[in-house]
């Protein structure tokens, strides 16, 4: 199996991506939502699209999910709910397993254990390569459909080169380049190496930066008109460098005249394609003349 996953943490929410899923044999990759032990003390039940289902079926296949809720009725703190950046269909497996700890380690246990299991999975394709979704522990069916309507979690890219995502309720941004190349952070940071980037803006960007196959920082990493300050160098426990970048008036009023230049020119670039598709359809109607 091929692929590039990553998860990136947030204050009250993780973002899961997927891209490039593939598999050089015949069977169909798939990817595992959710795995959840199913007790007489937990019970779960389960919400789809914010409505209860009754799943007693061992296998189901649902269509159109947007969100996905498991509810303890005893305990809130048990519940965990998703949101699906983009609608999907999963499979759902109700299956009681069995196994003695035995059988992965010869030193342990013989003892047969047996539980029964919820399990959500999404099969992919070679035309369904992808995933994108958000995770939300301890939510309940009306939060998690609040959280949906106000979504303000944005996948930037999601492909073979980058995984990045933005969250405009905290400024953050979370970044993997798989390879050397620039990708642009809120029109004043160009990020430049492969690596694991988490940025958050307040009055200053504060960058963590992570590669594992070259723990060293290097000083074109990042390219900016803003001033770098290292904060912290990557340690034998902490391998990441921190970088801040400062803001100050002078900075932020060139950034905000680039802004204004992007604007200009995406409104050129529009007006002349729509000025392009224009002519495109005079010129059939004059041949169909």
């Amino acid at each position: 199996l091929n692929a590039n996953k990553s998860w990136f943490i947030f204050n009250d929410k993780v973002v899961f991506l997927g891209s490039d899923i593939q598999t050089t044999g015949d069977t169909q990759p798939i990817t595992t939502i959710e795995n959840r032990k199913n007790t007489d003390t937990t019970q779960y039940d389960v919400y789809v699209n914010g409505d209860k289902q009754i799943l007693n079926n061992e296998e189901v296949e649902l269509k159109n999910v947007h969100s996905l809720l498991l509810s303890s009725p005893n305990n809130q703190a048990m519940n965990i709910g998703y949101i699906f950046l983009d609608k999907t269909s999963l499979d759902f497996l109700n299956k009681t397993n069995q196994g003695r700890w035995k059988d992965i380690n010869a030193s342990q246990s013989d003892q047969l254990h047996e539980n029964n299991f919820l399990t959500f999975y999404k099969t992919h394709s070679k035309e369904d390569t992808r995933y994108a979704y958000v995770m939300y522990p301890n939510v309940s069916n009306d939060e998690l459909a609040k959280k949906e309507e106000s979504n303000k979690v944005k996948i930037l890219q999601n492909n073979a080169s980058v995984q990045a995502v933005y969250d405009a309720d905290e400024e953050s941004w979370g970044v993997v380049l798989y390879e050397d190349m620039p990708f642009e952070i809120d029109g004043a940071i160009t990020l430049t190496k492969k690596g694991v980037y988490s940025i958050k803006k307040k009055d200053e960007y504060r960058v963590s930066y992570f590669n594992p196959s070259d723990e060293e920082y290097h000083s074109d990493t990042i390219e900016t008109i803003l001033s770098q300050e290292i904060v912290q160098e990557a340690t034998n426990k902490d391998k990441s460098t921190i970088i801040r970048l400062s803001i100050d008036k002078d900075t932020r009023k060139a950034l905000k005249d680039k802004q204004k230049e992007k604007e200009k020119q995406a409104e050129k670039d529009k007006q002349k394609k729509e000025n392009q598709l224009e002519k495109e359809k005079r010129a059939k109607r004059n041949k169909n003349l």
